[in-house]
């Protein structure tokens, strides 16, 4: 009958098919072939007949072991046949041994938060097969925006974000970045996350002025600047003087904000309060809703120059015969 020289014990690393070659001599020198013929865990094996090379059907995962016993130690009978009724069987323990498999990520691929958010927005979410502890990264377009706790994976803004001033690259409120897991020597394929920062209605916001708090104008014109203001809300605005040591001396059209002197003034005789020809208004842009913005004005008085002015009488008198300056 045959003989085998193939070990009775086999050890095959986790994620692979190929187990061993069998070998097996004959004294009569003849032809041998191989068959499986029994084991507890004979239906999870292949077996060339003529080169003896033995295969697991699928690879075997350490982490789920599929033998009878759940142990990673797999038994199948393998059998050498002569051909002329000489036959010789052999139990094999094939024994899977663990690999370090990289980490796996499963969260989400997509978070939307609304604006203004602090604190955590997404906790990265790993698996490791050999469960050794799983150390987070960060990367990508837009991760000098965030900060990432490498132990617990918890994601954040370093600034809250501001819908209306988009920080991220593309100016759109999305923020792209790219997420690792590393056990200590293996690193998961990267996770690309998006972003999306949302809207929020921050209630009615206040009108904001573009017009400069100095205005410089010519003696002798009543005509100062016209106010112009924004509002976020998109509200119609109206304008009002509200104050100023001067604004007694002003005159304001509420649609269109015009701002003027009630009468031209005149920089040899200052009517501002400190006689300094500059004079002090405080205007309010309003926007219906609840909603108004002060604005306080400097608006300086320039000299220009002026013709000189006769000021004698139209006429004079004099008597007969007189000599010298007569007017």
């Amino acid at each position: 009958a045959p003989v085998f020289s193939t070990a009775n014990k086999v050890s095959v690393a986790e994620n692979t098919t190929a187990v061993t070659t069998l070998l097996a001599t004959d004294a009569d020198s003849d032809t041998l072939t191989y068959s499986i013929t029994g084991g507890a865990d004979q239906a999870l094996f292949n077996l060339d007949t003529k080169s003896g090379a033995l295969t697991f059907i699928s690879a075997p995962d350490f982490e789920a072991p599929a033998d009878s016993n759940g142990k990673n130690a797999y038994s199948v009978e393998v059998t050498a046949n002569d051909g002329h009724g000489g036959n010789t069987p052999l139990t094999l323990t094939v024994t899977v041994t663990d690999v370090n498999e990289a980490p796996v990520l499963s969260g989400s691929t997509k978070v939307s938060v609304p604006e203004n958010s602090t604190g955590t927005i997404y906790t990265v979410l790993a698996s490791d097969p050999e469960n050794n502890t799983l150390f987070y990264s960060l990367s990508g377009t837009d991760a000098a925006l965030f900060n990432l706790d490498a132990n617990s994976g918890a994601l954040s803004f370093k600034h809250a974000p501001d819908f209306d001033a988009p920080a991220d690259a593309g100016g759109n409120n999305v923020y792209d970045v790219i997420l690792t897991a590393n056990d200590g020597s293996l690193s998961s394929n990267p996770q690309a996350l998006s972003i999306t920062v949302t809207d929020v209605d921050d209630g009615n916001e206040a009108p904001v002025f573009t017009t400069s708090n100095k205005a410089s104008v010519a003696e002798n014109t009543t005509a100062v600047t016209t106010l112009v203001a924004t509002d976020a809300d998109g509200d119609v605005l109206t304008y009002s003087l509200t104050g100023g040591a001067d604004q007694a001396l002003f005159t304001l059209d509420a649609n269109s904000g015009a701002l003027s002197f009630k009468s031209a003034p005149n920089f040899e005789a200052p009517a501002d309060s400190n006689s300094d020809n500059t004079y002090t208004v405080e205007v309010t842009a309003s926007d219906g809703q609840g909603g108004s913005t002060p604005l306080t004005l400097e608006v300086t008085v320039t000299d220009v120059n002026e013709a000189p002015m006769l000021t004698g009488a139209t006429k004079v008198s004099v008597a007969e015969n007189t000599a010298g300056t007569l007017y």
